[in-house]
């Protein structure tokens, strides 16, 4: 008949299925004959193991996993990203009735046309050659892409330059990013890796659902960064890439496709397709 002691002591049983899901958080459970490891040492090594508690424990960056992601009539994409399921059924903000929520940050440097690029998305058309630093400006829009509706929050963000303090609320609960630069601007080009370095420095993360964007493709004659530039850049930070004129409304749609497209292989992965055949494998 087990002691007293093992009948009240609640330790993780080995062998059990929470116990093998486990196996590098939980210490092993002390038998009733140890004399060195009391009760209480028991729960205090459970309360402060770093594992159990991901607050005590160093932050670090997850592996890199670098899927190939490929859109319609746009270049191959090779993005990656950590997120496991489980990441994506906390970030999708979901409810029965209602769409998928989706908060993404436009950034860059200033004077790029992240503010026209997101007014011709949300009502074109409504481009306008005046212009206004802008502070912060958010909206809304209900969109439809690959059968699932999002209700997307779209910051519209202030410029940032190369020793500008990084907004920290822009590294949290937001799903994806879209980093804009000038094809006439090489400053701003260069801003690009510097923000993206911020907010992984901010998030505390490896990789987030990203796509760059080269505006102002009708200043074709004052462009001083080629295509393969642009290319090569969100190569390198596995990101989407495309290149826009929010004046002519070129493209302007397919770069927020591509965005939804990178959040949703992150947050929404589709099930693998299970193979024909009697065979499992």
């Amino acid at each position: 008949m087990p002691s007293p002691r093992s009948i009240n002591l609640p330790f993780i049983v080995a062998h059990t299925p929470s116990y093998r899901q486990h196996p590098k958080s939980l210490p092993e459970p002390p038998s009733p004959d140890d004399p060195v490891i009391s009760q209480p040492n028991y729960f205090s090594a459970l309360s402060i193991s770093p594992h159990c508690n991901p607050a005590l424990s160093s932050r670090s960056r997850a592996p890199r996993l670098p899927p190939v992601a490929v859109y319609p009539d746009s270049p191959t994409l090779e993005s990656d990203s950590f997120f496991s399921p489980s990441d994506s059924e906390t970030m999708s903000s979901t409810s029965a009735s209602g769409p998928l929520k989706r908060k993404v940050v436009i950034m860059g440097s200033t004077s790029v046309g992240k503010t026209s690029l997101t007014q011709q998305y949300i009502a074109p058309p409504t481009y306008t050659a005046s212009y206004y630093p802008t502070i912060e400006d958010t909206s809304h829009k209900i969109v439809k892409h690959k059968g699932v509706e999002y209700d997307m929050e779209i910051i519209d963000s202030a410029g940032l330059e190369e020793y500008s303090l990084f907004p920290g609320k822009y590294a949290v609960g937001v799903h994806g990013y879209m980093l804009v630069y000038s094809i006439a601007s090489r400053q701003s080009f260069d801003m690009v890796p510097t923000i993206y370095d911020k907010i992984l420095d901010y998030a505390g993360l490896e990789s987030v659902p990203l796509v760059i964007v080269g505006q102002k493709t009708d200043l074709r004659d004052q462009r001083s960064i080629t295509k393969d530039e642009g290319e090569a850049l969100a190569k390198k930070l596995h990101a989407g890439y495309v290149e826009s004129s929010a004046k002519d409304n070129n493209n302007v749609g397919v770069a927020f496709e591509m965005l939804l497209n990178e959040m949703q292989r992150v947050y929404n992965p589709e099930p693998e397709k299970k193979k024909s055949g009697w065979w499992p494998f």
